[in-house]
């Protein structure tokens, strides 16, 4: 298993609380929605979140966020497991 840091382990531990994470592993959620549940779970702020996401990026774990904006300027992104990345879930009992 590839060796994951206390942040990157909090960070994919926060997707599996995020309210869009409907069809577990498989499931896609809101990036903007992610960074208030993973503040919220463990007092991380969104920079610090998203140096931690890449890293898990870097690592094959998640997909890369798609940041576009809206018309409104709100974040489209989204953050979903890669093949690697659910497995590395279900090794860590997810």
């Amino acid at each position: 298993m590839v060796e994951l840091t206390k942040m990157e382990r909090q960070a994919l531990d926060a997707i599996t609380k995020d309210a869009f994470y409907e069809d577990g592993l498989d499931s896609a959620i809101w990036a903007d929605v992610y960074l208030d549940t993973v503040k919220g779970f463990y007092g991380i702020d969104s920079k610090t979140v998203r140096g931690v996401l890449g890293s898990l990026v870097k690592k094959g774990i998640i997909n890369g966020i798609i940041d576009d904006k809206d018309r409104f300027g709100r974040s489209n992104g989204a953050i979903s497991f890669t093949k690697h990345g659910k497995e590395i879930m279900k090794e860590l009992g997810y």
